[in-house]
């Protein structure tokens, strides 16, 4: 079992977020499944939190300009 920082986490959950905050429990457990699964596939980095930052797997990091999204505003300026 991993043991992840309080950033990693954090972008975790973010990436959860980012992909399935109006789809429930089911929707953000799917997200963290996936990401688990990728990170144990071999064909993926074996940090998760790697897994999530990759480019253009997630929404949640993508830029709004290019079909990203912004879930706890990120981006919002003040």
């Amino acid at each position: 079992m991993r043991t992840l920082s309080d950033d990693g986490l954090n972008t975790i959950a973010y990436t959860m977020l980012g992909e399935a905050a109006n789809q429930g429990d089911e929707g953000l457990a799917a997200v963290a499944n996936v990401i688990k699964n990728r990170a144990d596939s071999g064909s993926y980095s074996s940090d998760p939190v790697k897994v999530a930052l990759q480019h253009m797997q997630f929404s949640a990091w993508n830029p709004i300009s290019q079909g990203g999204n912004d879930p706890v505003g990120r981006y919002s300026q003040s």
